[in-house]
């Protein structure tokens, strides 16, 4: 009987020495953590540098292409406006 207690019973040295391998495990979970933590900070700065990279060159392609589309109706506007004026003066000379 004493050795089968003695067998399926645990002493404050066994729960001791369990208490500091789960402390170690904890530890090196945390430092773990740690780890992936500063790993996932520098990928995560790494992606907002390359989006700020990519919607500065969006910006400035978006910047181009209005001033393009700027100049193309300035230059419509002065087309229509001469031809406007030619036909105004056209009608003039032929009404008067």
């Amino acid at each position: 009987m004493a050795e089968l207690v003695n067998q399926t019973l645990c002493t404050w040295e066994d729960l001791e020495r369990s208490e500091e391998r789960l402390t170690q495990r904890i530890y090196g979970i945390e430092v773990k953590v740690g780890t992936v933590e500063k790993g996932l900070e520098v990928k995560i700065g790494a992606i907002e540098k390359n989006l700020e990279v990519k919607v500065e060159s969006l910006r400035k392609d978006l910047v181009l292409h209005i001033i393009h589309a700027k100049h193309e109706m300035i230059k419509w506007l002065i087309g229509k406006s001469i031809a406007g004026l030619s036909f105004t003066f056209t009608m003039i000379r032929f009404l008067i």
